[in-house]
């Protein structure tokens, strides 16, 4: 905290509300290729599409930090993610099926991802791990990753049964995305005993690129 006069920045409130932002714009990507490969192109133009998109991300924001119960915040998204899916073609069903499909994808690699930090760090209380700033922004990435990866895998199905690509340029769309997030996970506990800035400056770099080189590929 830095207090100025009476005016006091929470650094802990600008963190998670970074975090949360982050989570939302991963999101709304990975529903809008979820939406591209199940209803095909958008029927709007493509900046009523981020607009619409951008709009739905916010209201997912505020959503995820309301203080509800489970079953409210589930039906809150449901109702807020079948907003952008209305810009798609297809039947009312086939759109409740992607808002299902997206929180399946996204509700396992969150369970997954859980799993596999308390694994490696079977050493620390549990309620240590999940209480962690740094873990939890830990989860958060490589969840939403590995959640967009999932989406990416679907769609080099779907361009080899289009396009023909070859075994081995599927093997990269698919194996890019889960590496990035295993380099990541190992680079975060490194940096929880790099003791200087240009290690650190190194290592942001690192994990800086691999994120673009995802994006690129995408």
């Amino acid at each position: 905290r830095i207090s100025k006069g009476a005016d006091v920045m929470d650094y802990d409130s600008v963190i998670i509300v970074a975090l949360y932002t982050f989570g939302a714009l991963m999101e709304m990507i990975t529903l809008w290729y979820l939406c591209k490969i199940v209803l095909g192109e958008s029927k709007r133009s493509p900046r009523e599409t981020l607009v619409v998109f951008g709009i739905t991300g916010v209201l997912a924001l505020v959503l995820s930090m309301m203080d509800v119960t489970s079953n409210q915040r589930m039906l809150g998204f449901y109702i807020i993610l079948l907003i952008p899916t209305m810009m798609f073609e297809g039947h009312i069903l086939l759109k409740l099926f992607v808002c299902v499909a997206f929180f399946a994808i996204g509700g396992g690699s969150e369970t997954l991802t859980k799993a596999f930090i308390l694994a490696m760090n079977s050493d620390v209380g549990t309620v240590v791990v999940l209480n962690s700033w740094g873990k939890f922004a830990q989860g958060l990435i490589i969840s939403k990753f590995l959640a967009f990866a999932v989406v990416r895998i679907l769609a080099s199905l779907q361009r080899v049964k289009h396009h023909q690509l070859s075994t081995l340029s599927v093997m990269a769309f698919s194996i890019l995305p889960i590496a990035t997030a295993m380099a990541i996970n190992q680079l975060m506990k490194i940096s929880y005993v790099i003791d200087s800035q240009q290690s650190y400056a190194m290592t942001f770099m690192i994990v800086a690129l691999l994120v673009i080189s995802n994006i690129v590929l995408f």
